[in-house]
């Protein structure tokens, strides 16, 4: 971890020190994504996953400019920005990137806008279904995409919601799910995230001293690790 973090520091000074513009947004955003929130709280990592989409347009690096915005919204949404001023900002990057045709990192955004909307309130809330995404079409996209990440966000936010509002049964099914697409979240923040939010939900439905739950005293023990 150490390391990992001095060798992100070293590539944001050197990119500084160079002025190389044309790379400035693959190493902010690889920075913000992979080392920096190691060290340091998630908030303070934001002005540079900013600067990641604001240099990717500059120089039409518009991959960086959807991982910045993607990056961006799901940082702040877990940081508790609120949700009001969340909301906005994360519609307003996912419709940048709905026109310049970004539409992968898009859909992440709108599972993080959808999952902000439930929170203001919704008649379904554990559900990722209403004006930014329905459920029922963007799942079965990203199955056909494999995409093993944006499958693992959208298990890891209905956990987030289903804990929050209470709903710890369809919180567990979920981190099942999650679970089988981890390894797509491997450095990120998402990835501890995802250990804090299923261990909370087996604490708050589970007889630990049960032996039918052994294996879920192992989850916790492996998640703590």
């Amino acid at each position: 971890m150490d390391t990992g973090f001095k060798f992100g520091q070293l590539g944001l000074e050197l990119v500084s020190k160079l002025n190389a513009k044309a790379i400035k947004s693959d190493i902010f955003g690889a920075a913000a994504c992979f080392t920096l929130h190691r060290k340091s709280h998630i908030r303070e990592t934001l002005p540079l996953i900013q600067q990641t989409y604001r240099v990717g347009l500059e120089f039409g690096s518009l991959e960086f400019v959807g991982y910045g915005a993607q990056l961006f919204c799901l940082s702040s949404f877990l940081c508790g920005e609120t949700l009001t001023n969340l909301e906005q900002e994360t519609r307003a990057y996912c419709n940048s990137l709905q026109k310049l045709n970004q539409l992968t990192t898009a859909n992440y955004c709108r599972i993080y806008w959808q999952s902000t909307l439930n929170l203001l309130g919704s008649d379904n809330p554990t559900n990722l279904s209403g004006i930014a995404v329905k459920e029922s079409e963007l799942l079965p996209l990203l199955i056909e995409a494999n995409d093993l990440f944006g499958l693992f966000v959208f298990y890891l936010n209905k956990v987030i919601l289903c804990y929050l509002l209470g709903d710890f049964e369809k919180a567990i099914n979920n981190s099942i799910e999650a679970r089988k697409y981890a390894i797509a979240s491997t450095g990120m923040i998402v990835k501890p995230v995802f250990y804090f939010y299923e261990s909370l939900t087996i604490l708050a439905t589970c007889n630990l001293q049960s032996n039918e739950n052994k294996y879920l005293v192992q989850i916790l023990e492996e998640n703590q690790s």
